[in-house]
């Protein structure tokens, strides 16, 4: 099973999902897809080890930061949502607050939640083996805001370490950047202009943008774009993709 993909519903009966599921406890909506290949992604690739340090970005206060902790020798969950300014129109937490919402039993002195904006992480070059950023990337700006974020996650990665990402993806267009309110949509173009700012930042395998016909994948729950802004913003078709980098020496 391809890990650089987007998103399709077939995957929650995939053996390989299974298994993830097993760690995860996902259910089966989006962002449960989003939890899973996440997850599957890092199992394939060799990266939980008990020697591995991994950092989080734009985690908020999701699972995935509690599920990780257990797998790592140590986990950084950073958020501009943890300062005391309000940021993406929602409550903030404080670092605190965000240890109080596991719904696992983790070990509280290997994670470390920090507030930290990921266009300018204060973490020396070279010092973490996984970064991981679910569902947040897109949100940090115009093109050139996430290309910073590229970069900065292609300084602070060892060699050889692994970059996981998932992303609003656009199904409509593969050539033009699109960015609907706060959510700059992924396509091939994205990839692109990452691979040329960051070359260091290999794909580890070709994205895949096959999905099956079943009729969920059409969803609202799973398809949004014209179901999620009004007409006059577009027409455009997006929904979850995962991808993948590894840093070349």
């Amino acid at each position: 099973m391809n890990i650089n993909k987007v998103f399709d519903y077939d995957d929650f009966s995939s053996p390989e999902f299974v298994e993830a599921r097993a760690m995860t406890g996902s259910g089966l909506h989006r962002k449960s897809w989003e939890n899973l290949i996440m997850t599957y992604g890092f199992k394939r690739l060799g990266c939980f080890d008990s020697g591995k340090t991994a950092l989080g970005l734009g985690c908020l206060v999701e699972p995935l930061i509690f599920l990780y902790s257990n797998h790592f020798s140590h986990t950084y969950a950073t958020d501009v949502a943890y300062y005391p300014k309000k940021f993406w129109g929602k409550d903030n937490f404080s670092p605190e607050q965000v240890y109080c919402t596991a719904k696992i039993p983790y070990d509280r002195s290997k994670l470390t939640v920090l507030p930290m904006d990921m266009k300018k992480l204060d973490f020396d070059s070279g010092s973490v083996d996984v970064v991981w950023s679910s569902s947040s990337v897109e949100h940090v700006g115009v093109l050139e805001d996430v290309l910073r974020c590229f970069s900065e996650v292609e300084r602070v990665l060892k060699p050889n370490g692994i970059c996981g990402m998932t992303v609003e993806w656009n199904l409509d267009n593969q050539d033009k950047v699109i960015k609907f309110y706060n959510v700059l949509c992924f396509n091939m173009r994205v990839l692109d202009e990452i691979s040329k700012r960051c070359p260091k930042l290999v794909l580890v395998e070709p994205m895949t943008l096959d999905r099956s016909d079943n009729p969920k994948n059409r969803e609202p729950e799973f398809l949004r774009g014209k179901t999620h802004f009004p007409v006059h913003k577009g027409h455009v078709d997006f929904t979850s993709a995962s991808i993948f980098w590894r840093k070349c020496e």
